[in-house]
């Protein structure tokens, strides 16, 4: 005897429809910002072209063009220095999230930015690596390590778009102490 089969339920049927309405309008936005914004006509969008994307996705205001080299950086997968729709789709994935966590980065990116640079330089990460880490301060080595994976921009500093990698790193970077906790271990734990 077949099994038989019983129809999805009402509310599934409605998580299912709302998120094919969600995917739906998102490749239409992504078709939009291709059609309004790439004004080269190469089907991808650059720097210039993809801050206006961004500024729309934040009520207008244009972001600064840190952040835009930071996204791109990011999405810019097959590194043609522009954004296909697969790509710009992250993207834009990349710059909401980075919207939803920005106001607790610009607290924390104020009390550290000492010299009111816009970036953190090496002493002032390190001074907010040792708060993290319950006021140990960490090694040069590890504020270092931090420094150069988080730093995407390459400008030897940690710009606002790289604060929550660099505090990411951080974490990352003790969960992946090694198991002796040998003299010359140059890692610290946060306990």
């Amino acid at each position: 005897m077949p099994a038989r089969v019983t129809p999805a339920s009402p509310s599934v049927a409605n998580r299912r429809r709302e998120k094919a309405e969600t995917k739906r309008k998102n490749d239409q936005l992504i078709e939009d910002a291709l059609i309004t914004f790439d004004t080269s006509g190469d089907k991808e969008l650059d720097a210039n072209e993809l801050g206006p994307v961004l500024a729309s996705l934040n009520g207008g205001e244009l972001p600064s063009d840190a952040e835009v080299k930071w996204v791109l950086t990011l999405a810019d997968r097959n590194k043609s220095n522009g954004l296909s729709a697969n790509e710009l789709r992250e993207a834009i994935i990349i710059w909401k999230n980075h919207q939803e966590v920005q106001a607790d980065v610009e607290t924390v990116f104020k009390k550290f930015d000492t010299n009111n640079s816009g970036a953190l330089n090496f002493a002032e990460l390190k001074e907010l690596l040792t708060t993290l880490n319950d006021g140990n301060p960490p090694a040069d080595s590890e504020v270092q390590w931090v420094l150069e994976r988080a730093d995407i921009l390459k400008d030897g500093e940690v710009d606002k778009p790289e604060l929550t990698a660099a505090i990411s790193l951080w974490y990352t970077k003790v969960e992946e102490q090694p198991k002796n906790n040998s003299a010359n271990n140059d890692c610290c734990c946060i306990a």
